[in-house]
């Protein structure tokens, strides 16, 4: 199905891209008031959001026990950070986020445990870890500094640590890109966003959200050093892999 063209719209206008949540015309942002609304709003815009973390932390299982140490990189409210300290009791288990706001409502979330770090996650300085996932979060920085993030994860890593990456591709072939499109906004009507609510978030997350093949997003974490990578999760648009660090 092809989108409708959309009006011009002032770059300083307000729109609405469904479940309460209003962004400027182009450059989509996770600050302000997104927070209040992010989880229901993430669950209706990406197919497969609560399987990919059933599947981390099922992932981790191989990873992690007591004196461990797991990191959620882009945890945004910390659904899925919380998760993994309730599941591994022993394990510290440190969320990051470059949003202030996705911090405080985190720590709201789950107040006792984990910890809660606000950074940038091309700046910030790892601490040794067993297990590391970044959830459609590498998709929203520049292409030229994901390699950079990943050899970044990598080093962090102890031998025989993995690593979890879920994002947004682009299908190498154009037919199959057309019909995963298709499928993902097929989805989205079916959370109840209308078409014009999905154009504009389009429209908005342009040139902030950038995609990269399957193919692409592998070669990268080969290129940061890891050997053994498995898919994991995929639908529509969306994959998640599994990478170990060698031993």
């Amino acid at each position: 199905m092809t989108e409708a063209p959309l009006p011009p719209r002032a770059e300083t206008e307000l729109l609405s891209v469904g479940h309460g949540i209003t962004v400027p015309a182009s450059g989509w942002s996770f600050g302000g008031n997104v927070w209040r609304h992010f989880d229901r709003h993430i669950r209706a815009s990406v197919p497969g959001y609560d399987l990919v973390h059933e599947t981390i932390l099922d992932l981790a299982q191989g990873f992690l026990g007591p004196g461990k140490r797991a990191c959620d990189l882009g945890c945004s409210t910390g659904t899925l950070t919380a998760r993994l300290a309730n599941q591994f009791r022993g394990v510290e288990v440190v969320g990051v986020d470059i949003e202030p706001s996705m911090i405080a409502a985190a720590k709201r979330l789950a107040p006792q445990r984990p910890q809660y770090r606000c950074g940038d996650v091309r700046e910030l300085t790892l601490p040794r870890l067993e297990f590391a996932c970044a959830c459609y979060t590498l998709m929203f920085l520049p292409p030229g500094d994901r390699l950079d993030v990943l050899r970044r994860i990598y080093a962090a890593l102890c031998p025989g640590g993995g690593f979890v990456l879920a994002e947004k591709v682009v299908r190498d072939d154009p037919d199959h890109e057309a019909r995963c499109q298709r499928q993902h906004y097929a989805f989205k009507r079916r959370q109840g966003l209308s078409e014009q609510e999905i154009a504009l978030k389009a429209r908005s997350i342009e040139g902030t959200l950038i995609p990269l093949t399957d193919r692409e997003n592998i070669a990268l974490l080969e290129q940061a050093g890891f050997s053994e990578i498995q898919l994991v999760c995929r639908s529509a648009c969306f994959d998640a892999w599994l990478a170990v660090r060698p031993r």
